[in-house]
């Protein structure tokens, strides 16, 4: 299939909603915090939202898609946040600024979405974060802070293609790139070639979940000599 990897802009912010709910709804862990809302439910709120998430923090973001040449479809998304030292670099991957009316309009359109979820998993997140905090104190980092394809385009390489960009811009820049993955994201890490830094294991049956709330620390180190 014929794919074009560009910037992402805030006008596709609808089309980012889309495929990043679908790709992290086949995760079941991330699925149970929505409790009984729907797929169709949860992509509508997600798309209001994603054009002003995009224009969040542009000074350290960066953000790519990855476009089906035949339709046009939006199908693969990724964003990167750069360490303070960097944020003058790769700018042509920057979320273009958008007229102040535009940032009124899609302010009103996030603000008007429903993104309430299931709180009591909040609890799950706590050591997430704490261990995310002490591994990423170790060193600078790039982090690879979202990665999705849309289900119905798996299997192709987009990932693949959207992750070896990030870690070839990586080696330029001469910085190392941390990434928290779910399981099944872990082998495509590897291959792109992370190591594992950690992983946590929660049972969240008590939610109603699966009773693996598994999350992965990786991270992609310059070669030697480079960094």
């Amino acid at each position: 299939m014929p794919i074009t990897i560009r910037t992402c802009t805030a006008a596709d912010g609808p089309a980012v909603g889309v495929t990043n709910t679908a790709a992290y709804w086949e995760n079941g862990n991330w699925r149970l915090i929505w409790g009984t809302k729907t797929l169709e439910y949860v992509t509508e709120q997600s798309s209001k939202r994603q054009s002003t998430n995009l224009l969040g923090d542009r000074e350290h973001r960066r953000v790519e898609v990855a476009i089906d040449e035949e339709t046009g479809r939006l199908v693969g998304y990724a964003r990167w946040a750069l360490p303070d030292r960097l944020v003058s670099e790769w700018l042509e991957c920057q979320v273009p600024a958008v007229s102040k009316e535009e940032e009124k309009q899609y302010a009103a359109r996030h603000a008007g979405a429903d993104w309430q979820h299931r709180r009591e998993l909040d609890v799950l997140d706590v050591p997430v974060s704490a261990m995310k905090n002490r591994l990423q104190g170790q060193h600078e980092y790039m982090e690879l802070e979202f990665l999705a394809v849309h289900p119905e385009f798996k299997g192709q390489g987009i990932a693949s293609r959207l992750v070896q960009r990030g870690t070839a811009k990586a080696r330029e820049m001469n910085v190392r790139v941390f990434v928290m993955a779910f399981k099944a994201a872990v082998g495509l890490y590897q291959r792109a070639g992370f190591q594992m830094l950690d992983q946590i294991v929660q049972d969240d049956s008590k939610f109603g979940g699966p009773g693996d709330y598994a999350i992965y620390f990786l991270e992609w180190v310059p070669p030697a000599g480079e960094e």
